[in-house]
């Protein structure tokens, strides 16, 4: 009994090995930041700038290789111009080229919190002792 136990082990274990033809690497989407974004948080050198700003009225909004700034507050650039990513699928970085001034570069990430996709920039303007951070939401209509 022994044996045949064993050798029914030994079948199933086999059967189990079979490699799966059929399966695929997924694919990581392409992410989309064309739309209108709004600054949900902002720190400066980790501290909390919400209490101080009002950034209620500030909206960034990107089209296909332009975007349009709506409100003048302090951001990684102060005029409208053209942007790109270093890569659309995996995107770590993001460039945005004012069309009066050098192109600015951000550390760029996507988080998902609470089902939606945030946009995180952080750079430091003119003074390089000063980091900004700041977490984008898309506009909600």
């Amino acid at each position: 009994m022994n044996k045949i136990l064993k050798a029914a082990l030994l079948v199933m274990m086999a059967a189990a090995c079979k490699v799966e033809s059929n399966l695929k690497a997924p694919v990581e989407p392409v992410k989309k930041i064309t739309g209108t974004w709004q600054i949900v948080d902002a720190t400066e050198n980790g501290t909390d700038l919400m209490q101080w700003f009002d950034f209620t009225k500030f909206r960034i909004t990107f089209a296909d290789s332009t975007y349009t700034l709506d409100s003048l507050l302090p951001f990684m650039v102060s005029a409208n111009g053209k942007w790109k990513v270093d890569d659309p699928q995996y995107p770590f970085s993001i460039t945005l080229t004012p069309t009066d001034s050098a192109a600015v570069v951000s550390p760029l990430s996507f988080p998902v919190v609470g089902g939606v996709r945030n946009m995180i920039l952080t750079f430091s303007p003119g003074c390089n002792k000063n980091s900004y951070q700041y977490t984008l939401q898309p506009v909600t209509q």
